[in-house]
């Protein structure tokens, strides 16, 4: 407006004045620029704080995520606390411990097994028990953060500063720590009493050599499916947040993320690659020039924006 001798505070989007090519180009702008669900919902908590007289707020919606979040809000924090030490119970890296949570009351039998069999039966069963239960909390952790982002930004807010106040960051990372390629490709499983094999034709009786009849996989996609949840949970918590991301750094976990990259599948690579890509700035000039293999790897494979200084930033 200042080309009628007018000045209004504060104005960014007035186009009055300037040439026409400017106005095509902000109108092109305008039509293909990304404006995330999260930005609208902020943008409308603003607008309805600002002005709650004239701006009334939206009915809400009882969709299935909405009423329990509704149920489970007084009790979020114990709920998030409570997945989380099942977790730790569960993790292959954790040490029995006076405190932790007994998971394994329905599977270890009333008498200690008398045969190498039925020894051989138990550490399996034992083993895939932990497995099942580090898939499911890793998948219910993950649906609910999806669904909370999707209902509204803030109930992703609140749960995802509620895993971080429990530690959930340095204990995904603990998981991660360990040999992950022998996690991958352990197999905890007994073909024969797998389903549907268990139900379909004659079962052989169960003996040493039978144990590993019909197991050709060369990996577990049980603890593959597991992973791949657990650095997504790790890349919702820390995404666009900078406080986290220090966490990330502080706890060293360049080198672990760095070891999971030797796992060859395509997506836990992925996910990897965008946490390294999110702390590279703040790992220094000398990991940049001692990793520019992996950096390359990241401008390979991760998406990028036309501002984003990941990798030069300091």
């Amino acid at each position: 407006l200042k080309f009628v001798g007018y000045k209004l505070e504060g104005d960014c989007e007035s186009l009055v004045g300037l040439p026409q090519p400017i106005h095509e180009g902000v109108n092109t702008l305008k039509r293909h620029m990304y404006t995330s669900l999260a930005e609208i919902q902020i943008q409308r908590e603003k607008e309805i704080t600002r002005n709650p007289l004239s701006t009334p707020e939206p009915p809400l919606e009882h969709t299935p995520t909405e009423i329990l979040y509704q149920a489970i809000l007084p009790n979020l924090p114990q709920y998030m606390i409570a997945l989380l030490k099942i977790l730790l119970a569960a993790a292959p890296t954790s040490k029995t411990k006076t405190d932790s949570i007994n998971i394994m009351a329905d599977v270890l039998p009333e008498e200690m097994p008398m045969t190498v069999l039925q020894s051989m039966k138990l550490g399996i069963d034992v083993n895939r028990h932990k497995e099942i239960i580090v898939k499911a909390i890793s998948a219910i952790l993950l649906l609910l953060l999806k669904h909370f982002k999707l209902n509204h930004i803030y109930q992703f807010d609140f749960m995802s500063q509620h895993l971080v106040f429990a530690n959930c960051i340095p204990l995904v990372l603990k998981f991660l720590n360990q040999n992950i390629l022998a996690y991958i490709e352990a197999k905890n499983v007994i073909p024969i009493l797998d389903f549907p094999i268990c139900v379909i034709g004659d079962q052989p009786e169960l003996t040493i050599e039978s144990l590993e009849i019909g197991d050709s996989q060369t990996y577990s996609w049980r603890n593959v499916f597991s992973c791949i949840n657990l650095l997504r949970i790790l890349n919702k918590l820390t995404k666009w947040k900078h406080s986290r991301i220090m966490m990330l750094v502080v706890f060293k976990s360049a080198p672990i993320l760095k070891r999971t990259l030797k796992v060859r599948n395509a997506m836990m690579q992925l996910y990897v690659l965008k946490l390294l890509k999110m702390q590279t700035k703040y790992l220094g000039r000398q990991w940049r020039k001692t990793n520019m293999k992996t950096i390359s790897v990241i401008y390979a494979k991760v998406r990028h924006r036309l501002n984003d200084d990941w990798a030069y930033g300091n």
